[in-house]
């Protein structure tokens, strides 16, 4: 496993407004911790991976999707692409 991140996506990561705006303060206070793998940052929370971020911006799984609460951010249409289990 190789722990690299791309300038441009880490700068794309801070221009996002689901990061200013949502998850920032939720990695300050440790409610949600990331991991940089191989270009691609993995936001965690209580053990499960709650999305992804890419050269290509967020993804989440379905399953998060489903169960995200009305108001929360993947609500407010910010994740790019909905991955589905094949």
């Amino acid at each position: 496993m190789e722990r690299r991140l791309e300038k441009t996506i880490e700068n794309d990561l801070g221009k996002s407004n689901l990061w200013t705006n949502e998850i920032k303060k939720d990695c300050e206070d440790q409610i949600v911790f990331l991991a940089i793998r191989n270009n691609l940052i993995d936001f965690y929370h209580k053990g499960g991976r709650l999305f992804c971020f890419d050269s290509y911006g967020f993804k989440t799984h379905l399953k998060y999707a489903s169960e995200s609460p009305k108001g929360s951010a993947l609500d407010k249409g910010h994740i790019v692409r909905i991955k589905r289990k094949p």
